[in-house]
């Protein structure tokens, strides 16, 4: 039985730097998904619970989100 092994690809950089636009041409190009943790991070402070409402807090200060919050939300 062969495994599966997905192809991730993680985009790194300072904010304006042009992730958002590679990661969308990259995946237009070869049919990837795109994932944005901005774009989830966003969806989720509107939950009103525990998290979200940290979230909230922190995101509309313009601080950044720890680490370990946005691992909370991925696993």
């Amino acid at each position: 039985m062969k495994l599966f092994k997905p192809l991730v690809i993680i985009i790194l950089g300072r904010p304006g730097s042009g992730k958002g636009t590679q990661a969308k041409l990259l995946a237009k190009k070869f049919g990837l998904e795109y994932i944005a943790i901005g774009d989830i991070l966003r969806r989720r402070r509107k939950i009103n619970d525990f998290t979200g409402k940290k979230l909230f807090k922190v995101m509309t200060k313009g601080e950044l989100v720890p680490q370990f919050r946005i691992t909370k939300i991925w696993i």
